[in-house]
């Protein structure tokens, strides 16, 4: 996965989302004929694949505070939710393979979900900070003071894929940014995160 040096994750972010990911393997494995069926279901089982996670992690990684549908990103867009949050800092966006789409149609459903979390980090560009008493200032590159506030400008975001069709493996594999964890009984498991 190429990133430029500012793009870099925080290595505390990556180990929160590799802990996810490790649990969704888990949670994979000792629920393989359920994926089964609930992939070849009409309408898709994304929805169900976030219930289900959201229900292990609770009971299987008790130190992990896990949200459903939290107003999430940076600045409070309201408009958009994270299907999980993670400890309260890091957004996770599911995508499920469901059997009637094509494989390009999944990875197109991926890489509209990576625009999604990359536009978390655009957001940051257009907002106007006041001072608020308490807030650190600092010397900019012309030596003038600047105001900073004590909060981050991006919210760490991990897109997490999970594919079932050999197909639909080989789609998310072609975009070329993600990590994949095989070891999830019927599911391959792909992840990017950004911030």
């Amino acid at each position: 996965m190429d990133m430029d040096h500012d793009d870099e994750p925080n290595s505390a972010d990556e180990e929160l989302v590799r802990l996810f990911v490790d649990q969704a393997a888990a949670w994979a494995r000792a629920n393989a004929a359920r994926i089964g069926i609930a992939y070849h279901s009409d309408g898709g089982w994304e929805l169900w694949l976030e219930v289900e996670l959201y229900v292990w992690l609770t009971q299987h990684a008790p130190d992990l505070t896990v949200t459903r549908q939290a107003h999430s990103y940076a600045h409070g867009d309201s408009d958009r939710r994270a299907d999980l949050l993670l400890d309260g800092r890091v957004v996770v966006e599911l995508k499920a393979e469901t059997s009637l789409e094509s494989a390009d149609a999944f990875a197109a459903r991926v890489e509209r979900d990576r625009a999604k979390v990359d536009g978390v980090d655009d957001s940051a560009d257009s907002i106007d900070y006041e001072y608020e008493e308490g807030d650190a200032v600092a010397e900019n590159e012309d030596g003038d003071a600047e105001e900073t506030s004590g909060e981050d400008d991006v919210t760490p975001a991990a897109v997490v894929a999970f594919a079932f069709s050999t197909g639909g493996k080989g789609a998310v594999r072609a975009l070329d940014v993600f990590f994949e964890q095989n070891n999830a009984g019927p599911l391959s498991i792909f992840w990017e995160l950004t911030g």
